[in-house]
This record gives structure tokens, sequence and C-alpha cells, in this order.
């Protein structure tokens, strides 16, 4: 969802310790920045919490692109939590997510953010089932009084699978390691550590209806994205493509009081070869491209106030570049894409209530020379939100509302060549959506209850999208819809 979890409050009357103490937006925000690198599980403010939650969120409309679900609905099995023990402190996250989407076109891969240019596509919708499990896990010590060290790994697998001819079933393996070593005096510490990371990626597509993929049926058969307007129909007998991932970076953070400031390097090399079926056992690969993909990341957030007034400010900006070497047909480089977000926020709680104020600032960048797309997108969105909390007897009442609002600040879109398929049913909806001026106003409904030692929060959610002003788009495949909704329902549950 393009919301954070709307939960219910702390229990006034109880200490930190007894409950889980980021139950509203102001702890939510503030332990988000210092859960992105293990050399930050140190500092991170919680001496002890566990959280673990069970989500059943459903969206749909037409306020959507192509490579988007009409309909989605995903049920997800979350636990996260801190603990310290002696001079070892240990954070954890695990969650399982199963996602059923229906009416998805142009797209044979699994997520439709996915910065690499590099996929398998189809023109006709299609539904999705998918299973997707995620890891991560951090720890650190102090081994004397100066001497920090610090350890963690984040691992992703899952299965994909569309329901529909052309039918791609895919398998993914993801593990990053990192570790450093840190150095503490008086109130000012630096902690140093590296990242090393690999993965897989198989998509093998098939058809039930073997008549589909066939050339006179062209709304079946599959194609190679290899770009943003650059793509070629699949000719080979195996429609397959695989990406081996390298991942290699270095991480630095910074705590000075109650001052953090986190700044990570990734380089990812995501290389994608052809498997081509030949007869016995062996099936050699071919190589479709190389994608370089530098990521840079810079989190920083100050804390301030007393018991009853606590506030808390954060900057957050991501730099992604991503550029290609096309082995298949170019021998060269087609394609440059570059997407950076900024993010400032303030978020103040109080023993009733709480509210939070961000803004944030977006730049989409790609071009693709084969086609001659030229592609900006730059967005400026504003968010309000806030939070109060009603006792009703030994328990409580949780009241959450949000309003976001996003202006387009110069983005401009041109296209040097005719209008391909791909262009008519992705880039120029993809122009319009995102470029478009949107409403995004929301609530949260949650009921605090204690049993004994746990605390259950079951809570509701909705929010609704409304376009307030959308490009006019001329030639396009599909025209945008009007509205959006999601409602979710929780059980968190507070050890």
């Amino acid at each position: 969802m393009a919301v954070r979890a709307q939960q219910a409050g702390s229990i006034q009357s109880q200490p930190d310790s007894a409950f889980f103490p980021s139950l509203g937006i102001f702890q939510q925000r503030l332990f988000s920045f210092y859960e992105q690198t293990p050399g930050q599980v140190l500092f991170h403010p919680s001496s002890g919490y566990s959280l673990s939650q069970l989500e059943m969120a459903r969206s749909q409309g037409n306020w959507r692109t192509l490579q988007q679900p009409e309909k989605s609905t995903k049920y997800q099995i979350s636990s996260t939590g801190v603990s310290q023990v002696n001079q070892f402190k240990v954070w954890g996250d695990f969650r399982y997510t199963r996602r059923q989407e229906d009416s998805v076109g142009w797209r044979l891969r699994p997520e439709q953010n996915d910065v690499s240019p590099y996929y398998l596509a189809n023109i006709q919708p299609g539904n999705w089932d998918t299973h997707d499990y995620q890891l991560k896990g951090a720890a650190g010590v102090r081994v004397s009084d100066h001497i920090l060290l610090v350890a963690g790994a984040r691992l992703q697998t899952g299965t994909y699978g569309r329901y529909n001819d052309p039918r791609p079933e895919i398998s993914r393996y993801r593990l990053r390691l990192e570790g450093g070593i840190g150095y503490s005096i008086s109130s000012a510490s630096l902690v140093l550590s590296g990242i090393y990371g690999y993965g897989e990626e198989t998509n093998k597509v098939s058809y039930q209806n073997q008549m589909n993929r066939s050339e006179g049926r062209p709304t079946y058969t599959a194609q190679d994205v290899m770009g943003y307007g650059f793509y070629r129909v699949v000719t080979e007998t195996g429609i397959n493509l695989r990406e081996d991932l390298k991942i290699k970076g270095a991480a630095a953070v910074v705590q000075v009081g109650n001052i953090n400031v986190t700044y990570m390097y990734q380089q990812k090399e995501r290389d994608y070869s052809r498997e081509i079926p030949v007869s016995g056992d062996i099936s050699p690969y071919s190589p479709i491209g190389d994608v370089t993909q530098n990521e840079h990341c810079l989190v920083s957030s100050y804390q301030w106030g007393k018991t009853a007034v606590q506030r808390l400010a954060g900057l957050e900006f991501q730099s992604v570049s991503v550029k290609d070497f096309n082995r298949r047909i170019i021998q060269g480089n087609n394609y440059l894409g570059t997407h950076r977000t900024a993010t400032l926020s303030y978020d103040e709680k109080r023993p009733a209530w709480e509210y939070g104020l961000s803004l944030n600032l977006r730049r989409d960048s790609r071009k693709d020379g084969t086609a001659a797309v030229n592609y900006l997108v730059q967005t400026a969105r504003l968010q309000a939100e806030a939070s109060k909390r009603i006792n009703v007897g030994g328990n409580f009442l949780q009241v959450n509302g949000h309003v976001g609002y996003r202006t387009d600040v110069g983005s401009k879109l041109t296209i040097g060549s005719q209008y391909n398929e791909f262009m008519r049913g992705v880039v120029l909806p993809d122009f319009a959506y995102y470029s478009s001026g949107l409403l995004e106003p929301g609530m949260g409904l949650g009921y605090g209850v204690k049993v004994k030692n746990v605390l259950l929060v079951p809570t509701l959610g909705y929010q609704w999208q409304k376009p307030m002003s959308v490009k006019a788009v001329p030639g396009t495949a599909y025209q945008l819809g009007q509205t959006r909704s999601t409602y979710w329902v929780q059980l968190n549950v507070h050890l």
C-alpha cells in the first residue's frame, strides 16, 4: 500500500517496557530511521519490543496503468522486534506476503516498479499469484568501551506465477550480507561496514493453448523489453529469461547524541541471458544484456523534547542510476535511467495525540536511445497525518487520519520516432499517471485490548485516490480512470 500501516497508540499508564512503544506514527517514523543497515542496530531507540501482525488489504479501481492490477489482494504475516541482552543488541524482521492481482498487462515480471529495463512482457492482461518471503536480521556488540562490532543479513526468496497465457513461472533468491566495525568515544560513534550479496532469478514462460504462441495471435506473443520503448518479439522456442545478481557496497553510520546520519552505497550488477533448449541435458545460456545499478542512500534524523512532548525531524535521500549494455542486438548502451527522491519530515508526539508532516520531491528520468524516448517526471507531494487516542475503560480507541496531495513540477515527454505498441501501452499511460495532480485522503480505526501480558490491536483502514489534473497524451492505448480505493484489516499483537 502507498501509506504506512495505521496502528494504535500506547497505553499512557504503562511504561515503554511493558508495551510495544511504536504503536503510533511518531515511533513508526523514528524506528524506520534506524532500520536501514546493521550499523545502526546498537543505536536503535528501543531496548526491547516485539510486534506480530496479520493483514489483509484490498485495492481496486481504474486509476492505474496497464502494468498495474485492476484489483489486488494482499495477505501478509509479519513479525519484527528488538532485544537487548547484556552487551548484545539484536534486531529481526520476518514477513510472508501473498498477492493476488488481476488484469495486469505488458509485464511478465512480479514488480511493476523494478528499475531494470530488461524483462519479458506481453500485451494480454493476466492474473498473478505471488508468494514472497523476506528475512532480515542484525546484531551488534560493544567489545570494549570504544570498539563496536556489527553484522547482518537480508534474504528474499519467492515464487511468482501468472495463470493466463502466456504463463511465467518465476523463482527468486537474493541474499545480502553486511559486517563492520565501529569506534565510540563519549556521546559520538562511527561505524563502517562492507556489503556483499548475490542472487538469481529465472523466468520460464509456457502456454496452455499452444496456438497462442503463434505470431498470428500478436496479443499473446511474448516480448523482450530492453529499454523504455525498445523491445522485440521473442522468436526462440524457449521463452525464458535468467538474471544473475551481484552486490557490493559500503555503509557509514554516525551517531552523536540524538542525531543519526547514515549513508549507504550499493552497486548491483544484473546480467541477463536467454536459455536455449537443446537436445540432451545441457542448456547453454545466450547473453542478452548487462545492467549496472548504482544506489546512494542518505538517512538523517534528530530527536528532541521531553517526556510530555517529543519531536522528530528527518531527511531521507535516495538516488538510483541505471545503465545497460545490450549484447543481443546493439552491442552497446541503449538505456539510461535516474531515480531520485528526497523527503523532509517532522513528527510530534504528545500524551493523547500526535501528528506528522512530510514533503517528498521525486525525479524520474528515462532515456531510450533506440526508441528515441526522453521521459522526465518531477513531482512534489505534501502529506499531513494525525492520531488521537481515546481511553475506553482499561482499553483505548485510536483514530488516525491523513491526507496527501501531489503536484507536477516540470514533467515532460518527447518521443522522436514513430510510436510502437510499448509506447502507446506503457510510456504514454505512465507519463499521464505519474505526473498528474493527485489527492489521497485516508483514515484508520484501532481498538487496543490487554489480554494478560499481550496487547491486541485490531485495526481497520481506508485510503482513496482521486486525480485532480491529468496531462493529455494523444495516441495512448489506455485511458486512465478516475478513482482507486484501498482498505485493510489488521490484527496487531504486541508482546
